[in-house]
């Protein structure tokens, strides 16, 4: 869980320099779910959510949450500035998804084609020596189009190895689109090649002085 101190004094974990606020006014938490809570810590001019004066409350970030009457607090700022990073951390979960899903596209449609393409001009040019061979009895005819019918196959090998060489082109144009859009949304760093559950259990970013943290549920929505 995750507590945050709000107030005028220093030793609060979110100062708040305004002399209507107190030293110690609110404590905003965060659960191991994602659930908020705001809390007054019997303050004289209170807090307010949407409006109306509260002791202890589920918020949501699209509240307004008002204390002393006076000072708006921004809930998304304010676990920014206590390194939470949760909402910008979720939002990476479609990056990934995508990215297996695209991945997957290329290698399975890469594979059909360089098979189609070994496969189809054969079976054409088998067939055409067939047809060739029941519609003349012309040699010159027969073998012109034994000879077409021989370079199909070879062609068809060209267009499979170049399929197959454009599966490696296309995966590392990927990943590297994907390297660019999977990073800490505080440091920027690229967050590996994990897969997501592995990264939501991981809770934090390792790199050294970012430490940026996301508190989501285990089922990572």
């Amino acid at each position: 869980m995750l507590k945050i101190k709000i107030g005028r004094a220093n030793t609060n974990d979110y100062v708040v320099d305004n002399p209507k606020i107190c030293k110690y006014h609110a404590e905003l938490t965060k659960t191991a779910e994602g659930i908020l809570r705001i809390e007054d810590m019997d303050t004289v001019n209170g807090i307010y959510v949407n409006g109306i004066r509260i002791k202890r409350k589920n918020i949501a970030l699209e509240d307004t949450v008002i204390l002393a009457g006076c000072y708006t607090l921004d809930i998304r700022k304010t676990l920014r500035f206590c390194n939470d990073y949760s909402d910008e951390f979720l939002c990476l979960k479609d990056v990934y998804t995508d990215y297996i899903l695209r991945k997957k596209r290329i290698i399975k449609n890469g594979q059909l084609k360089t098979g189609l393409y070994r496969m189809l001009p054969i079976s054409i040019g088998g067939l055409g020596v067939v047809v060739i061979g029941q519609i003349t009895d012309d040699q010159t005819i027969r073998i012109f189009g034994s000879l077409i019918a021989i370079s199909f196959p070879i062609f068809g090998v060209i267009w499979a190895t170049h399929c197959q060489t454009k599966i490696p082109e296309n995966l590392e144009e990927l990943n590297k689109h994907f390297r660019n859009a999977f990073i800490c949304p505080k440091c920027g760093a690229y967050l590996g090649n994990q897969d997501w559950e592995s990264l939501v259990r991981q809770k934090e970013c390792k790199v050294s002085g970012c430490k940026a943290i996301w508190i989501i549920n285990s089922a990572g929505n």
